[in-house]
């Protein structure tokens, strides 16, 4: 896993959404745990960052499942 790019997103994520500690932290733990899940969840980051906005927004439920 590349830390620069794992710190990258969690900054972004967390000022987007703007995450509590104890999200962030949840988030942190369990991307972490699995570099292949960072890697997807990375890419639809990034996805949603290329894709016009047209009022939905498709990595909230991604990002809301993760912090179940």
């Amino acid at each position: 896993m590349d830390m620069q790019e794992f710190a990258l997103f969690m900054k972004l994520v967390s000022e987007e959404y703007k995450l509590g500690d104890e999200e962030i932290s949840r988030l942190k733990n369990r991307l972490m745990a699995d570099d292949q899940e960072f890697k997807s969840v990375w890419n639809s980051f990034q996805d949603k960052a290329k894709r016009p906005r047209k009022g939905v927004d498709y990595f909230k439920p991604i990002l809301k499942e993760l912090l179940s």
